[in-house]
């Protein structure tokens, strides 16, 4: 009887076995370049099959590190500071990638605080943290703790001299009077109370009597706390009795306003109910639906020519033509090419201009874009040696107008050109 040489035959992969004519190719990925001295971090290979489908073979592999990190079952463990090549082997096909190991991380708490004293039972509560890694790059696994008990874990991963914030998210579950002491790695933050529903209580709201359909818009909670510490309850918010946002807010002892935000993509001329709950108490207001709002390009006022060097205003009338007030970025560029940009808000029927001082060392003609984010319009100015220095060119929008932009040269002219507001 013949035996079956399945080593001579077969390979296997992290998944199933396959024959070793069937890979046509391997490649290896680390999940970072560095890493920390001590630290771990995983390699993945992955082998193309002959049908042209990949497996991974990361546990399976025949691997050669160089001696100054260990590479097992798809783990690197780096033993020593220096760079080396990773090799990766299976069923004759390789690939390398390099790896440097350098200092090991020292990620450490810095500054740590609770959002609040005391929580409505059934509310979560939020701890924020701060890490700083004044060694090399690396991660480290962080511990929110309540009464001695995990509750959240963060990875905190940092690049060498980096610092990062995290917070960490709890609902404590115990009954109304229970007191828990809260750390984070160790370092105290003090205590929570859970406290019973109705702590906190609605007062008012306020919401805008127009929204634009599909634009954002804000509405506000006035909450009031009838005891003597920071307590943290539930926000819901429900848009035609719909629950749409679930928050918890910090509300101080002597009351808080809550601000939050929404959009909906009800047709205008509608209307739309929104709700506010705490708790079991809820209050509602309507708002009619508007068109939303629509900064556009109305106006244009720059010299058709000027001389090289002479400074020169650009200058772009925008009008939010929608419903409701509004907010957009008025961007000046150059074949694509940001240059200068200012943020402009505008209630509905109102308009704003805006004036770019430019200047231009080379002759010849400049092309410049001005764009919202519903209109753009592009314009240009021409540079010569005898300039016309009456000409001026008062657009009404159409292509051609002049704009808030200055091109090519602004690169190194918008280190002297000011943004200014006209009234």
């Amino acid at each position: 009887m013949v035996e079956f040489d399945f080593n001579n035959f077969w390979t296997l992969t992290d998944d199933y076995p396959v024959l070793e004519w069937q890979v046509q190719d391997l490649s290896i990925t680390l999940d970072d370049s560095t890493v920390g001295e001590g630290q771990q971090m995983g390699v993945t290979v992955t082998l193309t099959l002959d049908d042209g489908s990949t497996v991974t073979a990361s546990e399976v592999a025949d691997y050669d590190a160089g001696g100054i990190v260990d590479v097992d079952s798809g783990v690197v463990d780096a033993n020593q500071q220096g760079t080396t090549e990773i090799t990766a082997t299976v069923a004759g096909q390789s690939d390398s990638v390099e790896l440097e190991v350098m200092e090991p991380p020292n990620i450490e708490l810095e500054d740590a605080t609770l959002d609040a004293d005391a929580v409505v039972e059934g509310s979560p509560l939020t701890a924020t943290a701060t890490y700083e890694n004044d060694g090399g790059p690396g991660s480290h696994t962080a511990e929110l703790t309540a009464d001695s008990e995990v509750v959240d874990t963060q990875t905190v991963s940092l690049e060498a001299d980096d610092e990062t914030e995290v917070d960490f998210e709890w609902t404590p579950n115990g009954p109304v009077g229970t007191e828990y002491d809260v750390s984070v790695d160790g370092t105290d933050l003090g205590s929570i109370d859970v406290v019973e529903s109705g702590t906190v209580s609605l007062a008012d709201i306020s919401v805008p009597e127009e929204v634009g359909s599909g634009s954002p818009y804000e509405f506000t909670a006035d909450l009031e706390n009838a005891a003597d510490e920071t307590v943290i309850d539930t926000v819901e918010y429900e848009l035609e009795s719909q629950t749409v946002i679930t928050e918890p807010v910090a509300v101080d002892p002597d009351g808080s306003t809550a601000i939050l935000g929404y959009e909906t993509d009800v047709d205008s001329g509608l209307t739309v109910v929104h709700g506010v709950t705490v708790d079991d108490e809820t209050l509602e207001e309507t708002s009619q639906v508007t068109e939303p709002p629509s900064f556009d390009v109305t106006d244009v006022e720059t010299p058709v020519d000027v001389e090289p060097g002479d400074e020169f205003d650009l200058s772009v009338t925008i009008e939010n033509t929608g419903g409701v007030e509004g907010t957009q970025s008025v961007t000046v560029s150059d074949n694509g090419s940001e240059i200068a940009t200012e943020e402009l808000t505008l209630e509905a029927d109102s308009s704003e201009t805006i004036s770019l001082a430019v200047s231009e060392d080379a002759t010849g003609e400049y092309e410049y874009t001005v764009a919202t984010d519903d209109d753009e319009t592009d314009a240009t100015v021409t540079v010569s040696e005898e300039a016309d220095d009456d000409g001026a060119d008062d657009s009404d929008g159409l292509p051609g107008f002049g704009a808030v932009v200055a091109a090519g040269a602004l690169a190194v002219a918008v280190a002297v050109a000011t943004l200014r507001r006209r009234e």
